[in-house]
């Protein structure tokens, strides 16, 4: 009898093991909990943290952000459409201040190197810099692009003392008021230095 008892018991107790692992336990135990938003979003939206859940997905691609990622998205802009429930990645969201918006009349303007007196080549993305002519400061703006003779962003380590190559352009985010302002010094043959700090 207390074989039977047992056995019926071990029975009860693989069924409502395999139970709990087609219905909670697999996905507990095996998936990756990633980060998702909970409704879509249109591009340039700014991410709160109401709009963020997590899911568990079978195999999350290894640059997907986990559910630990929360800050590193909260107040990025959208850079595209994103639907619910979808991985979320790095390229699909920007800082606010990298991105040119029209609405507020801004545009990315390319720096001329034949403007240009003097910059330091440890300029990087993000940074604001600061147009100085003729002793007097002219203006200010974000960095939006710091690229190399072929073109690639120059990058290098957080201290800036090694860099990916040298840095042969400039572009920035300005207004048509900046972009005229500068335009117009650099046609008297005035020249800029550029600072940041």
């Amino acid at each position: 009898m207390k074989r039977l008892v047992f056995g019926v018991v071990l029975i009860v107790l693989a069924i409502a093991g395999l139970f709990f692992w087609e219905t909670e336990g697999r996905e507990r135990f095996t998936y990756d909990e990633i980060l998702v938003l909970a409704e879509p979003v249109e591009k340039s939206t700014i991410i709160t943290a109401e709009m963020l859940t997590t899911d568990r997905v079978a195999v999350a691609h290894p640059n997907a952000y986990r559910k630990d990622a929360v800050e590193q998205i909260i107040g990025k802009e959208t850079t595209q459409y994103i639907s619910d429930n979808t991985q979320l990645f790095p390229q699909c969201f920007e800082d606010t201040k990298l991105i040119a918006h029209k609405e507020k009349d801004e545009y990315v303007l390319s720096i001329p190197g034949s403007w240009l007196e003097s910059y330091p080549q440890t300029l990087r993305r993000g940074d604001t810099v600061y147009f100085w002519c003729e002793g007097k400061r002219v203006t200010s703006a974000t960095v939006v692009f710091v690229k190399d003779s072929t073109n690639t962003e120059v990058t290098s380590d957080d201290d800036r003392l090694t860099a990916s190559s040298r840095v042969s352009l400039v572009e920035i985010i300005a207004t048509e008021k900046k972009a005229n302002t500068l335009a117009k010094l650099a046609e008297d043959g005035n020249k800029f230095v550029i600072l940041y700090n």
